[in-house]
């Protein structure tokens, strides 16, 4: 084979080459069977249920309190106690019209 005496032509062909070689360590590579990772079965159990009418939409916790999440409320109960310790609510007809929890 002659080496090719332009730049253009050479470039081709070091791309042809390069495409070549890659082609076939695709197709020599063995590539490996996927298994999946083993699913984990875990059980829970409910140690205490509060009454907190503002959890429509989901509740959130930290060492202390949990807070109940509303459309337009977020309440703070104490864990120990149950009772609330705090609650925001937005303006009625205000600019928070919906909050996710």
């Amino acid at each position: 084979m002659s080496v090719p005496r332009t730049s253009t032509a050479r470039a081709v062909m070091v791309r042809l080459t390069m495409v070549t070689c890659l082609a076939g360590a695709a197709a020599s590579a063995q590539v490996r069977e996927y298994t999946p990772p083993e699913i984990r079965q875990l059980t829970a159990r409910s140690l205490r249920v509060f009454q907190a009418p503002e959890a429509s939409q989901g509740v959130a916790a930290d060492a202390r309190h949990f807070y109940a999440v509303d459309n337009t409320v977020l309440a703070k109960y104490e864990i120990a106690s149950a009772k609330r310790a705090g609650q925001w609510q937005a303006p009625r007809n205000g600019l928070i019209r919906h909050m996710n929890s």
